[in-house]
């Protein structure tokens, strides 16, 4: 799972889907967290987020994709120009990305079915209180479909709550510094835009169920 995270991760533009996702008003940051959070602090250099084409299908190659592969995204209206901007840049690296924009019945009916590849979710890591990130908790991964991340290790969900219930503010910005690294090294999250979450899954491309979807994207990596 992780390899394909890393080459969907290293083919994206973010500075093409801030654009459109921002009406140009945004760039992207290297935080995970918000640049309004006192938590917030790069853990990406501008050279890592940078387009990697050939690197990404290096992956794509080492994971038994070099002949590509096909992935479906479901999405509303308002997020159809991110996916168009994904959906180039994930066709550089011989990935086929289906795009199904539906209303919000349809949405909700698909997105808890679990019947896609990519998903925007409308979930954000803000504060350290449990209601901002309960949604990456093992928990919710558990109960909630379309609330938030839908992939965890022990290491992510020890750290999560590390940091909630850490009383030492200081302290608490060194932990959320460290959970951000766990993040960036396990790649369950990348960014697409300010106010949006992209979560992969697929049973046949990666042997595991609909419950355990790699995430993509927690989004609020920009200024």
């Amino acid at each position: 799972m992780e390899i394909q995270r890393q080459a969907i991760d290293k083919a994206l533009d973010f500075n093409a889907i801030a654009a459109v996702g921002t009406a140009g008003m945004a760039a992207p940051t290297g935080s995970y967290f918000p640049v309004t959070s006192k938590y917030s602090e790069s853990v990406f250099t501008d050279e890592e987020r940078a387009v990697d084409i050939d690197g990404a299908k290096e992956l794509l190659k080492e994971a038994g994709y070099e002949d590509g592969l096909s992935l479906k995204a479901v999405g509303l209206a308002d997020q159809e120009l991110e996916f168009t901007v994904i959906q180039e840049c994930l066709r550089q690296i011989g990935i086929d990305l289906t795009l199904s924009i539906v209303d919000v019945p349809t949405y909700l009916d698909v997105a808890n079915a679990g019947d896609y590849d990519l998903i925007y979710l409308g979930d954000q890591i803000d504060l350290r209180y449990p209601s901002c990130l309960s949604f990456f908790m093992q928990s919710s991964i558990d109960t909630f479909c379309i609330g938030g991340a839908k992939w965890t290790t022990p290491e992510i969900e020890a750290a999560i709550h590390e940091f909630i219930e850490e009383r030492d503010e200081d302290k608490a910005v060194e932990e959320a510094r460290a959970l951000q690294e766990m993040l960036k090294a396990e790649m369950p999250y990348s960014n697409t835009c300010p106010h949006l979450q992209c979560t992969i899954t697929d049973a046949s491309i990666k042997g595991v169920t609909t419950g355990q979807m790699g995430a993509l994207n927690p989004t609020t990596l920009y200024k």
